[in-house]
């Protein structure tokens, strides 16, 4: 069949919060994020010092996080780390080579 005549189970922006909050939590806490570009492939959007801090120790909380497939590849990963009423929640995006080394992680 061609390709062009084939149907994929997801395309566009999917909620995946149940799915992938364990390990995207691990992996934060595992990994070195400082080697990745924060403009190209591990992007962080706010200001809130007590969630970068929940982020680092792994306990922050996830309220959502929305993955972006095209043909079935995810393509970028959408994450806000909830604030818990002290100011505004933390926006992370994965994409580039900290999308490869998520999707690639594995939880013990």
């Amino acid at each position: 069949m061609p390709i062009e005549q084939q149907e994929f189970k997801k395309e566009g922006w999917s909620v995946e919060t149940e799915e992938r909050s364990e390990v995207i939590k691990q992996f934060l806490l595992d990994r070195d994020v400082s080697k990745y570009d924060p403009l190209s492939d591990l992007h962080f959007s706010g200001a809130n010092q007590n969630v970068f801090e929940n982020i680092k120790t792994g306990i922050a909380i996830i309220s959502e996080i929305n993955v972006f497939y095209i043909k079935d590849v995810p393509q970028k990963i959408h994450v806000v780390f909830d604030a818990e009423g002290n100011g505004q929640n933390v926006d992370c995006y994965f994409e580039g080579q900290a999308l490869d080394d998520l999707l690639a992680f594995k939880t013990s």
